[in-house]
């Protein structure tokens, strides 16, 4: 699996601790060679992983990939959100809200 910074910021948490978030794309081909997109959130603190979450085949687009994860972004979403977050995004998907 290949994975690609998108952004990064540095943000204070809800207890004024310094951190930097890293909003990454992910890419495996699917077993009929279709690529497939996912996201994944960092948070680090002096250089160590505190915290990592991913989600895999968000999309086979990966624009679709793109603008989901600067959402995210522009939100200042945590690691500890994002499987939640995915969730509704899928959901909303599936129900025809979001148009892929």
């Amino acid at each position: 699996m290949k994975q690609n910074l998108v952004w990064e910021k540095q943000i204070l948490d809800e207890q004024h601790d310094l951190f930097l978030l890293r909003y990454m794309i992910l890419m495996q081909m699917s077993f009929s060679d279709t690529p497939l997109y996912g996201i994944a959130i960092e948070k680090l603190q002096n250089h160590t992983i505190m915290e990592r979450e991913q989600i895999e085949g968000i999309s086979e687009k990966r624009q679709e990939a793109v603008d989901f994860l600067q959402q995210l972004y522009e939100g200042n979403t945590f690691p500890s959100a994002l499987a939640e977050l995915a969730d509704d995004y899928i959901s909303a998907k599936d129900w025809g809200e979001i148009a892929s």
